[in-house]
């Protein structure tokens, strides 16, 4: 009997252990998974910080490269999205983008082409197949990223979202890296700063 509860305990080992394929969408592809739990509750925490005036703006950042930003930024808003609000997520990070990757789109153009002005929001906002979320990928990376994020532009094309939107994200490039999340920070309503577990 001992060699057939060692095989149950083997089996249901192997059944914890799953693959995760692309872990920037790990809500949708995996919702059961702790993971997705832990996203849940962040957009939880997002909800109730500010049940009367939501924060309809907010920037995700890291320290340091490399710490989940991108991940977390993706994660939370197709939890957002999942729980019935209309979602924005921007590739704000002009140096390193990587939204388009983790949803698997092309980078022709994106938010830099609105911010010189030759495209609109509405151009550049690309469906994902997830409900509810809509995404801007980066465009063509800029010489001058910061510069651009500090511009009536910048400033116009968030009012436009913010007014089309229940929720807005911009993914940005890490604190210690570049001054672009600083610069994004304070025309958001909020910022949210992930940082590596075990560094």
């Amino acid at each position: 009997s001992s060699d057939t509860s060692a095989g149950y305990a083997g089996r249901r080992n192997r059944q914890r252990v799953v693959e995760i394929e692309n872990p920037d969408q790990i809500v949708h592809t995996h919702p059961m998974s702790m993971a997705a739990e832990s996203c849940r509750t962040v957009r939880t925490n997002l909800m109730f910080m500010s049940a009367e005036s939501p924060n309809k703006t907010m920037v995700v950042t890291s320290a340091n490269p490399k710490d989940g930003k991108t991940t977390v930024a993706t994660n939370i808003a197709i939890a957002l999205a999942q729980s019935g609000q209309r979602v924005l997520l921007v590739d704000a990070d002009l140096r390193r983008p990587r939204i388009h990757k983790a949803f698997g789109l092309d980078n022709h153009t994106g938010l830099t082409n609105t911010l010189v002005g030759d495209r609109t929001l509405t151009q550049v906002s690309r469906d994902v197949g997830i409900d509810k979320l809509s995404v801007v990928t980066s465009g063509p990376v800029p010489p001058n990223p910061a510069e651009l994020l500090h511009t009536k532009q910048f400033s116009r094309l968030l009012e436009e979202a913010a007014s089309e939107y229940d929720r807005v994200i911009f993914d940005s490039p890490p604190l210690r890296a570049v001054t672009d999340a600083a610069i994004l920070a304070p025309q958001c309503g909020g910022a949210l700063l992930v940082v590596r577990a075990r560094a």
